[in-house]
């Protein structure tokens, strides 16, 4: 069987993006909303009026989180929404934290432009302004401190290393903690440096486990199928070797009490002499051959190719005596229902076995004799368990005799064809023809291709490159991995 891998595997693409779209759409949420939040974390109408004062003001912020944890505006503490000893202590959680973390909490007076009105900056946008200021990687939460209209932002920058869910950090300080500071601050690094795993990680994990169990049932029915096939060797082995090797002995005697073939034309082609030549010869080898791998006979499979030979071998010696007497070779019949060591049937009757229905069969002429004489002929039968059986009812054991003597053709008793439905490894019949993965795609490209584009674009010019770095950092700026932004 051949499966085509890429209709598969492009399907399965198509799949993992509508899940993912739908698992974000039911979510509910995207950088910066969500659905208890319907502002949005950015300004639609940026403040076009100069921001010398916010620079300066966030320049000075720079400058104090320049190494990673917590800084707050005096502002904030004067107006007692963090003391001291909390500044202190969230400081301590942020220098600890696996990913580096950059806290400033701010005052919105001094980040509105030179008219007064708005914000400078607001949302992702100022937070990409302080990191463009400090110049290092890490993770930055800007807390803008007002009376009435707060903001809580994050992003997390870096060009490499995990990427961790700050949105979910974010929502989940604002939602469980606001207006809060301390408590919505310690939630955020408590909760800031959890990797977010991308949907194909789930995808691996669940592939890997489907994997592990697929395996683990396919040892198991390996495992079934070895004992299968051992038992049923078992039994086949107890139940004919015997009679097999009496059926190979009593044919090598009618093979060599043949009369020899003789005449001057039984070397001509089409005369019965040269038929009775090649028939002497195929019974010949058909009779050694069943000797041989009788000797060598150690399970059903092998059982069955010992009995094939043996019916062949029956058929041949059928067209001996036909062409000795004088008449035509005989078409290949069913065995003779009542003792396949009778040769090929030559008739039919009605048998009724005791207990069961009338039904067809086809027996040799010796067996028609009998049933036309009203007397039941001779049924052949093996020993198992110590008791006599017939040929056609000894489960698995049957199976090798049937399929040698009846081969393609369908035997008489449905016991008989529910027996060669069985297999000698286990609940199937049909041997496995093997599974051939192919990638068979319509596309004259041949392979995938693409990229991606992080990081985002701003009015300002300043979000692309820095005029000044406090931290150290590198001269550009770095990939925004993960954000969230909420105003509470």
């Amino acid at each position: 069987m051949r499966i085509n891998l890429a209709p598969l595997v492009k399907g399965l693409v198509w799949v993992a993006f509508i899940g993912f779209y739908v698992l974000i759409q039911t979510g509910g949420i995207g950088p910066g909303t969500t659905d208890n939040d319907p502002y949005p974390s950015y300004d639609p109408a940026p403040s076009t009026a100069p921001k010398g004062q916010a620079r300066a003001y966030l320049s000075s912020v720079a400058e104090e989180v320049a190494r990673p944890g917590v800084w707050v505006d005096p502002v904030v503490i004067e107006d007692r929404k963090l003391s001291q000893a909390e500044v202190e202590q969230l400081d301590a959680a942020a220098r600890a934290a696996d990913g580096p973390m950059r806290i400033a909490v701010i005052d919105k007076a001094k980040i509105l432009d030179d008219e007064g009105r708005r914000m400078a900056w607001m949302g992702e946008e100022l937070v990409g302004q302080l990191y463009d200021r400090v110049g290092a990687d890490g993770i930055y939460l800007v807390l803008v401190h007002d009376d009435r209209d707060r903001e809580f932002s994050a992003v997390q920058f870096a060009e490499d290393g995990p990427t961790y869910d700050v949105e979910g950090a974010v929502n989940e300080a604002v939602d469980c903690c606001a207006p809060g500071y301390e408590r919505m601050i310690a939630t955020f690094i408590d909760s800031g440096d959890d990797i977010d795993r991308p949907f194909w990680w789930y995808l691996a994990w669940l592939t890997g486990i489907v994997a592990v169990i697929g395996a683990a049932v396919w040892l198991w029915r390996f495992w079934r199928r070895k004992v299968a096939e051992k038992r049923a060797n078992e039994e086949t082995m107890a139940v004919l070797h015997a009679p097999l090797n009496e059926e190979v002995v009593e044919l090598s005697a009618r093979v060599a009490a043949l009369p020899p073939v003789t005449g001057a034309d039984e070397l001509v082609p089409g005369k019965a002499g040269n038929q009775l030549v090649s028939a002497t010869r195929k019974v010949l080898d058909l009779v050694e051959s069943a000797r041989q791998k009788l000797d060598t006979m150690e399970t059903a499979k092998q059982a069955s190719e010992v009995t094939t030979r043996l019916a062949d071998a029956r058929y041949w010696l059928a067209v001996i005596e036909a062409l000795r007497a004088g008449k035509e070779q005989p078409r290949r019949t069913a065995p003779c229902f009542f003792d396949p060591r009778h040769g090929p049937s030559t008739g039919t009757t009605s048998y009724k076995p005791k207990g069961g229905v009338t039904r067809t069969v086809e027996a040799c002429d010796a067996c028609l004799a009998e049933v036309e004489a009203k007397r039941q002929p001779q049924v052949r039968t093996f020993v198992k368990d110590g008791k006599p059986v017939f040929y056609w009812d000894m489960d698995i054991a049957s199976k090798p005799y049937l399929d040698g003597y009846w081969q393609r053709r369908r035997h008489p008793a449905p016991t008989a064809q529910r027996v060669r439905a069985l297999s000698f490894s286990g609940p199937t019949k049909e041997p496995s023809r093997g599974v051939h993965f192919v990638w068979e795609s319509n596309s004259s490209t041949s392979r995938w291709s693409g990229g991606s584009s992080s990081g985002r674009s701003s009015s300002s010019s300043s979000s692309s490159s820095r005029s000044r770095s406090s931290g150290g950092g590198r001269s550009s700026r770095s990939s925004s991995r993960s954000s969230g932004s909420r105003r509470f």
